[in-house]
């Protein structure tokens, strides 16, 4: 059955998709939030990162959709912090 809820939609583009969702984000949570492409066995989904208060509770206005122009969403709770310090933060490979 779950196959039939995500087979009927046709997807936007990836960078459209995400940059839709980070600008419709405000409506879902007051703290920093960050969304990315990732794949896993079920395919290519969005992830919603956002990060939670110092005492852990969970600020969401509201749940995010399960689905957002065609794609799958989860929402992933992260630390304060993680998205500017882990995410967001530069590279070195050297």
């Amino acid at each position: 059955m779950a196959n039939i809820f995500w087979k009927d939609s046709e997807k936007v583009d990836k960078k459209e998709a995400i940059k839709a969702l980070m600008h419709e984000m405000h409506k879902y949570t007051d703290t920093r939030f960050q969304v990315k492409a990732e794949q896993d066995d079920t395919g290519t989904h969005l992830v919603a990162y956002i990060e939670r208060n110092l005492d852990d509770s969970i600020p969401d206005k509201r749940d995010l959709p399960p689905k957002f122009l065609g794609w799958r969403v989860i929402t992933v709770h992260v630390h304060e912090g993680y998205v500017n310090y882990v995410m967001n933060a530069p590279r070195s490979y050297e």
